[in-house]
């Protein structure tokens, strides 16, 4: 299934195969670093993501979700296709700056999976939804994908190193299900109230009270006096401290942004770079970010 996604901001599959009794997948090397790696570097020199990198981070993961959660079939059906383990490390920022979601492997169909199989648990624990956690408790589709995004979200936004805390699975499960998310986290730095009401809405345990879609989650905010997924690029030239080298990096998002949409200038700017470039162009300090997570140390300043 994964085969078939070819996407900017997903990490093709070439090739699924075995060797003796042994399944393997072969993908596209990504040069670059994950989120994951990057938020431990700078946490270890006491600082984070800018809050601005982070949503632009979560913008493209978005992209590539929304492609893949709408995918349809040979048949034209929706595969009804399912993540599962979207976190920081399975995030990758490649060199050039462009953010690829990793390891669809676990994804499922419903078309092609039997009802036994799509109840088992699969995910990293500290990221799967409620209905992850209570396979039958709810629908588990493409929701549960925003609310792992959401946590991602949350832990690059406050600089929280865990939302969800706990030794062993008992703990995480009364974390992720049953108390109480704090807005904010405590000794944290305080999100913006926009960027603060997208991740709690990602955050919503009901289902029917989340993001209805990655669609929904990567337009919040057009001028609708809804919440804003990110206020524009403008201070996203660092990254805990990482300044980015090279040439200017024309933004446009500003005048986007006073015409009402936040984040229309970032999809036009990047839709048109994928068109010059087959890539896509991504704001200097990704790829200073990533050269960072491969170095260990920032980038010289010129």
């Amino acid at each position: 299934m994964a085969e078939a996604f070819h996407h900017p901001n997903l990490v093709p599959v070439y090739e699924v195969g075995r060797e003796g009794d042994r399944l393997f997948l072969a993908m596209e090397l990504v040069r670059g670093v994950s989120v994951a790696t990057l938020m431990l570097l700078l946490a270890k020199k006491g600082r984070s993501i800018p809050i601005p990198l982070a949503a632009r981070i979560v913008v493209d993961v978005l992209e590539g979700l929304a492609y893949a959660h709408e995918a349809l079939g040979a048949d034209g059906a929706p595969l009804n296709v399912v993540h599962r383990d979207v976190t920081p490390q399975n995030i990758l920022i490649a060199e050039d700056g462009v953010v690829k979601l990793v390891d669809f492997g676990i994804a499922r169909a419903e078309t092609a999976l039997g009802r036994t199989q799509v109840a088992r648990v699969k995910g990293k624990f500290s990221y799967m939804s409620p209905e992850q956690w209570e396979p039958g408790s709810q629908p588990l589709d493409k929701r549960a994908d925003l609310f792992s995004l959401g946590v991602s979200l949350y832990e690059m936004s406050t600089g929280s190193a865990r939302l969800f805390k706990g030794s062993a699975a008992p703990e995480l499960y009364k974390a992720v299900v049953i108390d109480t998310i704090p807005r904010r986290a405590p000794g944290c730095r305080t999100t913006p109230d926009d960027l603060s009401r997208v991740v709690m809405k990602a955050l919503e345990r009901d289902t029917s009270r989340r993001w209805p879609s990655a669609q929904a989650m990567r337009g919040a905010g057009r001028g609708d006096g809804g919440p804003r997924l990110g206020g524009g690029d403008r201070h996203a030239g660092e990254a805990g401290g990482v300044r980015a080298r090279g040439t200017a990096h024309r933004d446009p998002v500003g005048a986007h942004r006073r015409r009402g949409d936040p984040l229309a200038g970032r999809r036009r700017h990047a839709d048109d770079g994928r068109r010059r470039s087959g890539r896509g162009r991504r704001p200097r300090a990704l790829a200073a970010a990533a050269r960072v997570g491969v170095s260990g140390r920032p980038p010289r300043r010129g």
